[in-house]
């Protein structure tokens, strides 16, 4: 595995789930954390669960407001030190299942699927490409190759898809993975 002692990792959708399940796995590898989601409360429990919660720091905040991103991340980046790691779990199809889905419908996917990864990209890869090393993670699903879900989620993963390829050729003359994984169904926490 991917040695994670001493890394310093941004997980968003780190309040529930995937993103509440990788943060302990993390924790107890010995990374430090970033978690970021809405619920303060939330992601202070997940906090407090993990591995020497004192090492881990919750940020709340709404992913999909770009002004609210710009104070996050350096607060982020102050109790860290730097990023070594983002890890985009937040996503999700908003309960939005209408086949012939409004523009407006549309546009809340593709900002919480990806425009809030590519606004945090946008702000913490620079020092990545600096140094010359970083890892930009994000998990996309098999919908967006394979239309098993609702026509708006799969849409905004194909887009998520299409970042992440397209992203990862520009970064990685400097350095800097960007990768995407690609789940189907599973369970998690909540």
């Amino acid at each position: 595995m991917f040695p994670l002692q001493g890394k310093r990792i941004l997980i968003t959708g780190a309040s529930r789930g995937l993103g509440s399940v990788c943060a302990r796995a993390f924790a107890e590898q010995g990374a430090r954390l970033v978690l970021m989601a809405r619920s303060k409360e939330a992601l202070e429990e997940v906090r407090t669960s993990c591995s020497r919660a004192v090492d881990h720091l919750a940020i709340a905040v709404d992913l999909t407001d770009a002004a609210a991103l710009e104070r996050a991340i350096p607060e982020a980046v102050a109790f860290l030190g730097q990023i070594d790691v983002v890890l985009h779990v937040a996503g999700g199809g908003l309960g939005l299942r209408e086949p012939l889905i409004s523009a407006g419908d549309l546009m809340k996917l593709f900002s919480l699927n990806v425009a809030a990864a590519a606004e945090i990209n946008r702000l913490v890869a620079p020092a990545m490409m600096e140094r010359g090393s970083g890892n930009l993670v994000h998990v996309g699903s098999v919908a967006s190759t394979d239309a098993v879900a609702s026509v708006g989620y799969n849409t905004a993963k194909a887009g998520l898809a299409a970042y992440v390829r397209s992203l990862g050729n520009h970064l990685a003359v400097h350095g800097v993975v960007v990768t995407g994984i690609l789940p189907g169904g599973f369970n998690a926490p909540g």
